[in-house]
C-alpha cells in the first residue's frame, strides 16, 4: 500500500513539473512511458503503444531527422547520455516543446543495453524566447524603417536650401522652373521620375502669352519622355549644351515627324540639359530653351548646373517629407489592428488619433488577438513619441500576440512581457522608456461576459451599466520595461447585457480644456454615462466630446470599447 501511496505521489510531482519518464531498450522498438509521459504527449493512461514509432509519429516534421539521426548513434556507438530539445504535435495539431535527457544504464549480462530518462515541458520558455526573438526583430525594423527618413532629413538639414515652397512636389518643380525663365532662358521644361509617384513634367515661359503654346508643348514633352528610347538622355548625369541648336540636332533627338513640329515651332536657338542630381543619382532633367537667336554661354551653363544640383536637393526635401509621413503612418498602422473583429458576442469599438497629426508616430496602441478559445483584449501607452516609442510599441504588441498564445492568464503574460522588454530591446534605466497597458480576456457567459484583466500602471478601466452608472475598475499593476518586478495580480468581472467596459489612455484624462483644467477621470465618467446603443457609437460619441472640449491634443488619444448587446 505504501508503495502504491510513493507512486502516486511521485507521479503528482511530475505532472505539477510537466514531466514523464520513460525507458528504452536500445536496439529495440520497446518502448516504456509512465502515465504523466503519456499525457504530456496528448495520449490517454495506458494509450500509448509502447513502440519507438510511435513516439517518432509524434514528433514535429522538421525535428524528427535529427532525433532519428541521434538514435541511430545511440544504435551504434552507445554513448552514455542523450539530451535533446525538440517538438511534439499533440491531438488538435497543437505544438508542445520537448526537452530529452537520459542516462544510459549499466548493462547486464546477456541484456540489451537500457536508457532511461525524463521528458520536460518546455513549451513556455520556448514560446518567452520566440516572443523575445519577435520582439527584437519588431525593434530592429521599425528602428531601421524610421531611422532611414530621420537621417536622411538630417543630411539635407545641412544643405543649401533652394526655396521657400510648401511641401508640395509639383509647386517645387513649378518655382524652379519660373526661376529658370526668370534668369536664364526663354523656356524651361523640368522631366523628374520620383521614387515613388508618376513621372512628372513641367514646361513654363518667360512670357505668359505663350500660354497656349506651353500647355501644346507641355502635352508633346510627357509623351516624348516616356518613349524608352529618349528615357536614358532625360536621367543622364552630366550636363549638355549646344549653343547653337539646329534642325539637324532636333531631328537627332525626335525622328517623329508630328514632335518635330511642334518643337520646331519655338524657333529654338540654344539648348542646355542638366540633371537633377541627389547625391550621385539623376532624378530627372531641366532643360533650358532659348529661342529667336538668344544663345546661352557656358558661364549660363554653369549657372545652370548649380540651379540643377539646387533644384534636386529641393526636390529631394520635398520628397523626405512624404516619405518620413508615409513611414510614421506605415509604422502606425502596423502597430493597430486594421481592422476590428466581428463577434457574435459582444460589440467592439475603438479610436485612435496621435497629437502629432501624422508627422511622428505616436506612442498609444490598442490590438484585439483572437486565439482559439478567446479574445483579448489590449490598450497601452509607450512612454515618449517617434523611432523609439515606435520600437518599443512594435515589441510590445508582437511580444503580446506570441505569449497569449501559451498562457491564458493576463497576471502572467504582463510578467512576461515585461522580461521580454528588460531582456530584448536594450531599454534600462537611461533610456527612461516604459510602456503601461492593460490587457483582458473575454470569454462568453450565458447572455453576458466574463472578463479576466490585469494592468501594468495603466489608468483603471471604465464599466458603464445598462442604466448609465459608470464604475472605476481598479487593478493594481507596475508599468513594464522598468525593473524586475513582483507578482502582477488579476481580477474577474462581468458584463451583463447592454453593459460596456471602455480602455483609455491618459489622453483622454489629462487633457486640458480652453481654460486649462484637466478633464480627469470625474469628466471622463460623466460623458462615459450618456447614451449607449453600440460600442462604435460609444467611442464616437466619448472621442468627440472630448475633442470639443480641449481643442486640440496635446497627446495622444486611443480607446477601446467593448459591449454586451441587449436582450
Amino acid at each position: 500500500m505504501l508503495g502504491d501511496l510513493s507512486r502516486e505521489r511521485f507521479e503528482l510531482a511530475l505532472r505539477a513539473g510537466r514531466m514523464g519518464t520513460w525507458r528504452w531498450e536500445i536496439g529495440s522498438e520497446f518502448v516504456d512511458w509512465d502515465t504523466p509521459m503519456e499525457e504530456l504527449f496528448g495520449f490517454g493512461p495506458g494509450t500509448f503503444p509502447g513502440t519507438m514509432q510511435a513516439y517518432l509519429d509524434c514528433l514535429h516534421p522538421e525535428d524528427r531527422p535529427e532525433v532519428e539521426e541521434r538514435l541511430r548513434q545511440m544504435q551504434e556507438s552507445t554513448p552514455t547520455e542523450l539530451t535533446v530539445e525538440h517538438r511534439i504535435v499533440i491531438p488538435g495539431k497543437r505544438l508542445r516543446w520537448i526537452s530529452i535527457v537520459a542516462k544510459l544504464l549499466p548493462r547486464r549480462e546477456g541484456r540489451r543495453p537500457v536508457m532511461t530518462g525524463m521528458a520536460v515541458d518546455v513549451t513556455r520558455r520556448q514560446v518567452a524566447e520566440t516572443a523575445r526573438k519577435m520582439a527584437e526583430a519588431a525593434e530592429a525594423q521599425a528602428r531601421r524603417d524610421a531611422m532611414r527618413s530621420h537621417r536622411r532629413l538630417a543630411m539635407l538639414a545641412k544643405a543649401s536650401q533652394l526655396l521657400a515652397a510648401p511641401l508640395d512636389l509639383r509647386a517645387t518643380l513649378e518655382q524652379v522652373a519660373e526661376l529658370a525663365v526668370d534668369s536664364l532662358a526663354d523656356w524651361c521644361l523640368i522631366i523628374l521620375r520620383p521614387r515613388e509617384s508618376a513621372l512628372q513634367t513641367v514646361v513654363a515661359h518667360r512670357d505668359p502669352s505663350m500660354a497656349d503654346l506651353s500647355g501644346e508643348l507641355h502635352r508633346g514633352l510627357s509623351e516624348v519622355v516616356r518613349d524608352p528610347a529618349l528615357q536614358p538622355r532625360f536621367c543622364n548625369p552630366r550636363t549638355i549644351c549646344h549653343p547653337r541648336f539646329d534642325d539637324s540636332r532636333l531631328r537627332a533627338y525626335l525622328a517623329d515627324e508630328g514632335r518635330c513640329e511642334v518643337v520646331g515651332r519655338l524657333r529654338i536657338t540654344s539648348v542646355v540639359v542638366v540633371p537633377l542630381i541627389s547625391g550621385s543619382t539623376p532624378m530627372g532633367s531641366m532643360i533650358l530653351l532659348t529661342t529667336h537667336g538668344r544663345e546661352l554661354t557656358d558661364s549660363d551653363a554653369e549657372l545652370a548646373e548649380e540651379l540643377g544640383r539646387r533644384a534636386g536637393s529641393a526636390t529631394e526635401k520635398v520628397q523626405l517629407y512624404a516619405e518620413r509621413d508615409r513611414v510614421a503612418r506605415t509604422l502606425q498602422s502596423a502597430l493597430l489592428p486594421p481592422q476590428l473583429p466581428t463577434l457574435p458576442w459582444a460589440e467592439l469599438g475603438a479610436f485612435y488619433q496621435p497629437w502629432t497629426a501624422g508627422m511622428d508616430v505616436g506612442g498609444d496602441f490598442f490590438d484585439v488577438v483572437r486565439t482559439e478559445r478567446t479574445v483579448w483584449l489590449v490598450l497601452g501607452d509607450v512612454c515618449g513619441k517617434g523611432p523609439a516609442a515606435a520600437a518599443m510599441t512594435a515589441a510590445a504588441r508582437y511580444a503580446l500576440r506570441a505569449l497569449v498564445l501559451a498562457d491564458d492568464d493576463p497576471a502572467r503574460v504582463l510578467e512576461q512581457l515585461n522580461q521580454v522588454l528588460l531582456q530584448g530591446t536594450g531599454c534600462d534605466d537611461s533610456d527612461e522608456r516604459f510602456i503601461t497597458l492593460v490587457l483582458a480576456r473575454m470569454i462568453p457567459y450565458e447572455n453576458g461576459l466574463v472578463i479576466r484583466m490585469a494592468s501594468a500602471g495603466h489608468p483603471p478601466p471604465l464599466i458603464r451599466r445598462g442604466d448609465g452608472t459608470v464604475q472605476s475598475v481598479l487593478v493594481p499593476g507596475m508599468p513594464l520595461g522598468l525593473f524586475p518586478q513582483g507578482e502582477t495580480t488579476s481580477m474577474r468581472l462581468w458584463l451583463d447585457p447592454d453593459d460596456a467596459l471602455l480602455l483609455y489612455t491618459d489622453g483622454a484624462t489629462e487633457a486640458r480644456d480652453t481654460s486649462g483644467c484637466e478633464l480627469g477621470e470625474s469628466t471622463l465618467r460623466q460623458i462615459l454615462a450618456g447614451p449607449c446603443d453600440s460600442a462604435a457609437g460609444l467611442v464616437e460619441r466619448v472621442s468627440s466630446e472630448v475633442l470639443e472640449r480641449v481643442g486640440a491634443l496635446r497627446d495622444d488619444l486611443a480607446l477601446l470599447a467593448v459591449r454586451v448587446p441587449g436582450n
